[in-house]
């Protein structure tokens, strides 16, 4: 991604806007941004804004930041422009002729975190705080950009290391260095408080997925519709509308969810069906809640195994809503066997009798318990407390989780030098976590999913 060049971006939100800001970093960046201004770059003291003019295209404000004390580490300038489309692209372009090249998705940070302005845990965190929607996502997010993760990982790394030297004693001089088995336990606690941390970090950052399930026409894509407050999904009466996945963002009660609307699962010969209902099924086994909705005419039974009934003669029972109801609620028949929680959702329930074992009852036409539904789908995200270390991604939590499991297959009786080998195992994956060592393709994907700019 990053290169030599010295690069430029408009760094606000694109559109039509009071003020735009256009970045521009790297070792020419002084004489560029001189050929295009009305003043003297090098007669600027860095960090003050000064008036100036870019040619006859606007009259605007200018900032010098001198290597290393700027956010990418390099030389940077920062123009303050009016905010109009036309304006901020002409510009750029006198940038470009200038010499200057387009920044590419993340690239300003990717040379903060080259240049050791900041690490890639601190680089992710930027990310979310980018693109934070709500303020349990912002504190998850917060933590990260002040280092807290970072810091957290740096100590333990650091305990370890005194521990690889102290082995390393025993092994060469044959001595006794003090070690114990018992001295990684603070070390291995500490992994597994960051652990403990990372479902609610990573629903806090990226959302909760929310998949609703059931038979056709059971009302899902009226409650999408209630959910959301708007007309995202086709809603009719006639049985297999939905056949693709709908994904939807809401903001519910300070959280970010996204709900998943899926077809109708049944036995079907329409093979665009099949495929719809595939999709469904994948979509339940990796959601982190499961609406299951139901009304009167989609089951047969209350007592027993209540399942989804047949509607005409090729309509069949799905086999995955039948056993092993899972629910938050208790063990409520005909609910699926996902992994995840799931709440049993009797919609329809201004028109139809009250005769199905359910968690809430709704009615996604009048609005009738919807937010009562709504606080029992946040119920499953958890507030994100201030100041302490979160673990915001999978990423994170795969490589902490590998430092836990090299440690935690110590023992009394293994080798001192498979423990060493452990050991270091174990403080490669934390470094990998904080971006040292890490390889040029997962820091290339990182940085790929920044917005152009930042």
């Amino acid at each position: 991604m990053t290169n030599l060049n010295t690069i430029c971006a408009i760094a606000t939100p694109r559109g039509m806007g009071g003020v735009a800001m256009i970045r521009v970093s790297g070792a020419d960046c002084f004489s560029i941004v001189g050929k295009i201004v009305s003043v003297n770059i090098a007669s600027l003291e860095p960090r003050k804004m000064y008036n100036c003019d870019i040619g006859t295209l606007d009259k605007t404000m200018i900032a010098k930041f001198a290597a290393p004390n700027s956010f990418t580490g390099e030389d940077c300038i920062e123009l303050y422009i009016h905010g109009g489309i036309a304006l901020q692209n002409a510009v750029l372009n006198e940038l470009f002729r200038a010499g200057a090249a387009l920044a590419e998705p993340g690239e300003f940070t990717h040379r903060a975190f080259i240049n050791g302005k900041l690490d890639l845990v601190e680089a992710e965190a930027i990310g979310n705080i980018i693109h934070a929607q709500t303020e349990n996502a912002l504190s998850a997010a917060s933590s990260g950009v002040a280092g807290l993760l970072s810091d957290k990982i740096k100590a333990i790394r650091s305990g370890l290391i005194t521990i690889v030297a102290s082995l390393f004693v025993d092994m060469d001089f044959e001595e006794d260095s003090g070690f114990r088995i018992q001295d990684l336990g603070f070390s291995i606690s500490g992994l597994q408080e960051l652990i403990a941390t990372a479902d609610n970090g990573i629903i806090a950052s990226q959302g909760l997925n929310v998949a609703i399930v059931g038979a056709p026409n059971v009302g899902k894509s009226s409650l999408l519709n209630a959910l959301l407050g708007e007309d995202r999904a086709i809603v009719t009466d006639i049985a297999g509308t939905t056949r693709d996945i709908i994904h939807a963002q809401a903001n519910i009660n300070g959280h970010l969810v996204n709900f998943i609307d899926t077809a109708g699962i049944r036995d079907t010969d329409d093979k665009i069906e099949q495929i719809g209902i595939e999709r469904a099924r994948d979509a339940m086994a990796k959601a982190d809640l499961v609406l299951f909705v139901v009304d009167d005419s989609s089951h047969s039974s209350v007592g027993g195994d209540a399942h989804i009934a047949p509607r005409d003669a090729r309509d069949g029972v799905p086999y995955e809503l039948l056993h092993q109801p899972t629910s938050v609620g208790g063990a409520v028949p005909g609910a699926p066997a996902a992994q995840a929680p799931c709440i049993v959702v009797r919609n329809k329930c201004d028109t139809q009798n009250k005769n199905i074992p359910c968690d809430i009852e709704i009615s996604a036409k009048t609005g009738f318990g919807i937010e009562k539904l709504c606080k029992k789908i946040t119920a499953a995200c958890q507030e994100i407390p201030p100041n302490i270390p979160i673990i915001a991604n999978h990423r994170q939590k795969n490589q902490i989780a590998h430092a836990a499991s090299h440690l935690q297959s110590i023992n009394e009786s293994t080798p001192l030098d498979s423990m060493v080998t452990a050991i270091e195992a174990a403080i490669s994956a934390l470094s990998e976590t904080i971006g040292e060592n890490v390889s040029d393709e997962i820091i290339s994907e990182i940085f790929s999913k920044f917005c152009v700019g930042k």
